[in-house]
């Protein structure tokens, strides 16, 4: 999934349903993009940030979550990387 997109949609207001139709897609085919199930396009891509009107970096806009990260985790430290000074 990608967080800055499905933020920045919310903040626009732009919905998956209307979205779809911009992009003359089905919802369901839009869904399976977003969820990562089936590859957007570069071309996609492009278009969804232009419909989005957002001045973010592409690149950023569709920066995958990290499912490395477990925010249910016990220990929230572990988490971060630790840098041993030199």
């Amino acid at each position: 999934m990608f967080l800055n997109l499905e933020a920045e949609m919310a903040r626009t207001r732009l919905n998956r349903t209307r979205l779809s139709k911009e992009m003359g897609i089905t919802l369901g085919t839009l869904s399976l993009k977003l969820s990562g199930k089936s590859d957007l396009t570069l071309k996609e891509a492009m278009k969804i940030k232009k419909l989005l009107g957002v001045p973010m970096p592409i690149e950023e806009l569709f920066e995958e979550e990290d499912t490395s990260s477990n925010i249910n985790n016990k220990n929230p430290e572990a988490r971060y990387h630790k840098c041993n000074p030199a």
